[in-house]
């Protein structure tokens, strides 16, 4: 993340446990943003609610609408028969045509009020769309406001700046008040209680290579400081050398450092034998000899 940094927590040369605090960048902006979109996430959550209220709303006035048309529709029932019931007697003479007219403007009236309520049902049959329309909608924009919300407050933990390994804290390039960015070097932790060792072996060896070869790390007078063993070999060849990488892992019980140039030798074989220095062997009749000295009690040559 990029900010200015607030504190400091450590100095260089502290030993440090792993998820310990070292820095901390000023996340004042990030925590207003995470705010807004929690503001936002309660806004669509309410949008969710008058959504959701009106189209319950708009079901319950449709139920009403329902009923409307039902009426109506008993309504436009009774004025036919009506109707009809006028029509029978005027043809027989026993009602005038004049209660014929009424009785047909009656049933027309209810007809026109059963296609205005079937109007309106559709009508309302629309809005309930609209409305379920709209909370779908709503509940969309909620679930993108939370993911903005969760999005913000994950990048606020990343303004506190912990050691992800323990290890030393070696040199500090930046100060409080400094402005960083997400390519700023903060500070360097470094574990080094286990190393490994790179070797470049020359390719005619590399039938020879196994894992598990012994490796010795060597001082400046080539005295043994410590033994580990071959952990990988590289499966490619170094162009420009002509060489197998491998890496030996050992414990650094030597305090040794990282990026550190070391002596080592690479065990092929080893055999049983004496080891004795060249000044010690002398050599009769085309023979080499090594004389031994003994008492005399335990030589096996006759005393004199």
């Amino acid at each position: 993340v990029a900010g200015q940094i607030s504190k400091i927590f450590v100095q260089p040369g502290d030993r440090v446990k792993a998820g310990q605090p070292l820095l901390q960048i000023d996340a004042a902006q990030q925590r207003a943003q995470v705010a807004n979109r929690q503001a936002t996430a309660a806004t669509a959550a309410a949008d969710i609610d008058t959504a959701q209220a009106n189209m319950a709303n708009a079901e319950q006035t449709l139920q009403s609408l329902v009923a409307e048309r039902a009426s109506a529709q008993a309504d436009v029932q009774f004025k036919q028969q009506e109707y009809q019931r006028f029509e029978q007697l005027a043809t027989a003479g026993a009602s005038s045509q004049q209660n014929v007219a009424q009785k047909l403007n009656d049933l027309r009236a209810a007809s026109a009020t059963l296609r205005a309520a079937e109007a309106s049902i559709q009508a309302q049959k629309s809005s309930i769309n609209a409305a379920r329309s709209n909370v779908n909608r709503s509940r969309l924009a909620l679930k993108a406001a939370q993911a903005n919300t969760s999005e913000g407050s994950a990048q606020l933990q990343y303004y506190t700046i912990s050691a992800p390994l323990p290890g030393i804290v070696g040199n500090i390039p930046v100060k409080t008040g400094d402005v960083v960015t997400n390519t700023t070097q903060l500070l360097t932790v470094t574990q080094n209680d286990r190393l490994e060792v790179q070797l470049q072996i020359p390719l005619e060896r590399s039938s020879s290579l196994h894992t598990g070869l012994p490796v010795k790390l060597l001082d400046n007078r080539d005295r043994e400081l410590q033994t580990g063993q071959i952990s990988f070999i590289a499966p490619d060849v170094d162009p420009a050398t002509q060489s197998i990488q491998v890496k030996a892992t050992f414990s650094n019980l030597q305090n040794l450092r990282t990026a550190q140039f070391i002596r080592a030798r690479l065990i092929w074989k080893e055999n049983s034998g004496v080891l004795l220095p060249t000044s010690a062997i002398s050599r009769l009749a085309g023979r080499n000899f090594v004389f031994v000295a003994a008492a005399a009690k335990d030589a096996t040559c006759p005393n004199t």
